[in-house]
């Protein structure tokens, strides 16, 4: 038996995903028919961690008037699914098997002072985005910004801890068989 950590991440099936993100098993098969969503390529579908963040961060887009397209857009922009998840691991019911870590970080966490609350989208360019803790330093004339979406990760985040009930990443001693 080795003494090696593993972490092992949660799959959600689409009921899952539909408590967790609102997005109903029927609008979960368009996006993907569309391309918005990766496809299962046949048999049961199964979503990562970070394809439900993204579906949180479309379903949050779609709230705010922003069709499933630019929503998906929206999810790809710099990396939003990986602030989404940092904030998400830091809470409490995320993750189980912390004491394991001793002094290591938590797996998906990003350093504290990279960490960015908001998404907020002005433009449709490539560079049309920022990502900030603080909304009142933006500052923009009504001549430099017309429309803006903003994502507020770290709501979105505590919508996939409490909609997931309980730990979805599992830190375990990994042995022969798998996580002890």
């Amino acid at each position: 038996m080795s003494n090696n950590i593993e972490t092992v991440f949660a799959t959600f099936t689409p009921a899952d995903a539909d408590r967790i993100t609102g997005v109903s098993g029927l609008q979960q098969r368009k996006l993907r028919q569309f391309g918005y969503l990766k496809s299962g390529g046949g048999g049961w579908t199964r979503f990562s961690l970070d394809e439900v963040a993204r579906l949180l961060i479309i379903e949050s887009c779609r709230k705010s008037g922003v069709p499933p397209a630019t929503g998906s857009l929206i999810a790809s922009i710099g990396r939003a699914t990986e602030h989404l998840l940092s904030f998400a691991v830091e809470m409490k019911g995320a993750v189980s098997g912390t004491e394991l870590l001793g002094s290591r970080k938590l797996p998906l966490s990003l350093p504290r002072e990279k960490q960015r609350r908001f998404l907020v989208v002005y433009g449709i360019g490539e560079q049309d985005y920022i990502f900030t803790n603080d909304l009142r330093k933006l500052h923009y004339s009504k001549a430099e910004i017309g429309a803006a979406v903003l994502v507020d990760l770290k709501a979105n985040a505590s919508r996939l801890v409490d909609g997931a009930g309980g730990p979805f990443v599992t830190i375990g001693i990994k042995s022969e068989r798998g996580v002890a």
